[in-house]
């Protein structure tokens, strides 16, 4: 027995009657993705980056220079998901793939702040690289993560943090792992670590256990 609350669906447990996993999961996933592009063309994003903002105009985006605010056309959106893939799968650094990342929520560590609570001093402070090493190691023991990111940000590595973090993630767990290159010229030596760790290029891509994001 259920009842639609807002948002979400709520079940009681009642005997002989089953829930359908996979549509709960699709009905929510419909929810975030119908939200999300309301918020891309409605809301949109900032983008403080006058040279960029001229080539998102240009390329079709409704871009707003006084604000520096960005939004996306709802046909232009349609059109680039349309093609996007469908599917991709994530696997372990032992080449299982990650399961359930088609049907169930996964867990995914959070990042990336540059300041921490030091556990020891309870002091507050600049994030480093040995506490991107320890978060990741405490990440790569809990079952409920799934996918792995560094949480916070080696601030103590400069500019080339990203890069740092990326090795601590291949360093320290053996699970599918999540990070970003703050600049496009790092990106080559990011894929070399992949590459050699993976055994090779077409062994990374065959079985792939990085995946990239950006927050805009």
């Amino acid at each position: 027995m259920g009842k639609v609350n807002n948002c979400f669906l709520s079940f009681i447990d009642v005997p002989g009657i089953t829930v359908n996993e996979l549509t709960h999961s699709e009905t929510i996933a419909n929810l975030v993705h119908e939200n999300s592009v309301d918020i891309l063309t409605d809301v949109g994003f900032c983008v403080p980056d006058k040279d960029l903002l001229i080539r998102l105009e240009a390329a079709g985006f409704q871009v707003d220079l006084a604000s520096e605010m960005v939004r996306i056309p709802p046909e232009l959106l349609e059109s680039t998901l349309k093609d996007l893939p469908k599917d991709f799968m994530l696997f372990d650094r032992g080449g299982q793939s990650l399961g359930k990342f088609r049907n169930e929520s996964c867990f995914m560590g959070a990042g990336t702040p540059v300041n921490v609570f030091d556990l020891k001093t309870g002091q507050h402070r600049n994030s480093t690289r040995q506490d991107v090493r320890q978060i990741v190691t405490i990440q790569d023991a809990l079952s409920q993560v799934d996918i792995v990111r560094p949480t916070v940000t080696a601030t103590d590595m400069g500019e080339y943090s990203d890069l740092v973090e990326i090795a601590e993630l291949l360093r320290c767990t053996t699970k599918p792992v999540v990070h970003r290159t703050l600049s496009p010229d790092r990106v080559e030596a990011a894929a070399e670590m992949l590459f050699a760790v993976a055994g090779g290029k077409k062994e990374f891509q065959s079985k792939p256990n990085f995946a990239t994001l950006y927050c805009p």
